[in-house]
């Protein structure tokens, strides 16, 4: 329908208005691809011009040349993504849970693009002094160029995960989140319900954390209060976790998906947590950030080597991030409390580049894991 819109609007001399339906079938994710399995599905049917090679005739038609076109793409996308998304239905009490939304994703996952799409809708529906997503990016089913070894651990030592895309609120698993960019609306209402319940309850807990950069340092600093609010048998369970998340990474994945927020980096003490010893939880750290991106590239080398492969891009610009501190009980999983502080390098500024997609290099594809629907 978009593309027989677009092309009605080509040949009615109105190009702005097919532009930016082209745009929506090039910039979303896999509808391009969708709409060429449609067209092989018709016995007989004419070769026809993608979406994509339209736009770019066009726009070259109008502007001389196809300076700026990616940016038009990008901005389309942002536009589109999440427009289902919809206002928070309360303003619970400052005093209340904050709910913890973990998603386990891959680059390389089509079913993964409703899961990252709905939890992107919940990122617009709520501050993050209500939800905080976080992903977890995993070699499933192909290589990850934003995955690393706590995120790995998190994923399948934790929380024994399999496949992706897997969600966990408050670190209880959600059925039901894999599918495609039609699914992200069913998907993020049913979300959007947990969610909601999750806020009306009650912390007995309050995560403090204090995070800056200084210098060419990340320095932090989180604690538990609360803590004689918890049954005792329950105080050899809990663990105070630190996550360094990246705001943003542009990098146009073989799935589709331009734009990845949130993207956790490193579990600061490693993915084990912090143990509650005499009555209190305490992380001190200071992390110089040439470590954090030192240790994130050796971990790509040392996978590529193992693998066989070559990443056509590594996305490590690492210069705006969120910290965030959570309290999560390991014999049950449930996340008691969270918190989030951002924190950005200096001079560091939003950056809206795309870079390269990987679906374009000669990379090999991983074999050793194939990611189940949902």
């Amino acid at each position: 329908m978009l593309y027989g819109l677009a092309q009605y609007h080509e040949k009615a001399k109105k190009p702005d208005a097919a532009m930016a339906l082209y745009a929506e079938l090039a910039s979303l994710p896999m509808l391009e691809n969708f709409l060429q399995q449609s067209w092989g599905q018709k016995k007989g049917a004419t070769k026809r011009s993608l979406p994509s090679e339209l736009l770019t005739k066009l726009w070259t038609k109008k502007n001389g040349d196809t300076e700026g076109l990616d940016e038009y793409k990008d901005s389309v996308y942002r536009k589109r993504l999440v427009s289902f998304a919809t206002p928070a239905s309360s303003d619970p009490a400052p005093t209340n849970r904050v709910v913890l939304c973990e998603l386990f994703t891959g680059s390389s996952c089509p079913p993964c693009v409703g899961a990252d799409v709905a939890t992107a809708g919940l990122e617009v529906s709520y501050p993050k002094s209500q939800v905080i997503v976080i992903r977890y990016h995993q070699h499933i089913p192909g290589p990850d160029p934003m995955t690393n070894a706590d995120g790995e651990e998190r994923f399948s030592g934790y929380y024994r995960g399999q496949g992706t895309p897997s969600v966990y609120l408050n670190g209880a698993p959600i059925n039901g989140v894999g599918g495609y960019l039609p699914n992200s609306p069913d998907i993020y209402k049913g979300l959007k319900k947990l969610v909601d319940q999750q806020l009306a309850k009650k912390a007995d807990v309050k995560v403090r954390l204090v995070a800056k950069i200084d210098g060419d340092k990340l320095v932090l600093k989180s604690d538990v209060q609360g803590l004689d609010q918890v049954k005792e048998d329950d105080m050899k369970d809990l663990r105070l976790r630190v996550v360094i998340a990246e705001d943003e990474v542009h990098f146009l994945a073989r799935n589709g998906v331009r734009s990845h927020e949130m993207i956790v980096r490193r579990m600061v003490g490693g993915p084990e947590g912090t143990p509650i010893t005499d009555g209190k939880a305490v992380v001190s750290e200071s992390i110089p950030l040439a470590d954090l991106k030192g240790s994130l590239v050796d971990y790509l080398k040392k996978y590529e080597e193992s693998e066989g492969i070559d990443f056509p891009a590594k996305p490590l610009d690492l210069k705006r991030f969120h910290i965030i501190a959570f309290l999560q009980n390991d014999e049950s999983h449930e996340v008691l409390q969270t918190i989030a502080v951002p924190v950005a390098a200096a001079g560091s500024s939003a950056s809206n580049d795309i870079t390269p997609a990987a679906g374009k290099a000669p990379a090999k594809t991983a074999t050793k894991k194939e990611a189940p629907a949902e």
